[in-house]
């Protein structure tokens, strides 16, 4: 599923947009020991689902949902083991001022999806 989610990021916003607000995130993320111990390819698609949820936590954001709305919804998307590692907490903490920066994207496609 996230991967048709990139492929819409990359031909709406572009490809250098996203790799300019993607590096941001991954600067701010915590990869969990578990994670980092594994091979690149599993620390890779760790942080294209850490970019991935960081997205949709901003789109709950955007739509005025808190902290418990958006972390029950984060729940409910993830698999056990895939939301052990992710924490909507943290990513709200340290991802703020790329959240706010998500939020004009996402406005923007909200705008397009309307019409």
């Amino acid at each position: 599923m996230e991967i048709y989610f990139f492929i819409e990021w990359f031909l709406k916003h572009g490809k250098d947009n996203y790799d300019k607000i993607a590096k941001r995130v991954c600067e701010n993320a915590i990869i969990p020991a578990d994670i980092m111990m594994k091979e690149p390819i599993y620390q890779t698609a760790y942080r294209f689902k850490y970019f991935y949820i960081t997205y949709i936590i901003a789109t709950l954001q955007y739509f005025n949902l808190d902290e418990k709305q958006v972390s029950f919804i984060i729940a409910q998307l993830l698999e056990n083991e895939e939301y052990k590692f992710i924490n909507p907490r943290e990513i709200l903490e340290f991802q703020k001022e790329v959240i706010s920066e998500m939020k004009e994207y996402i406005k923007t496609d909200f705008e397009e999806f309307m019409k």
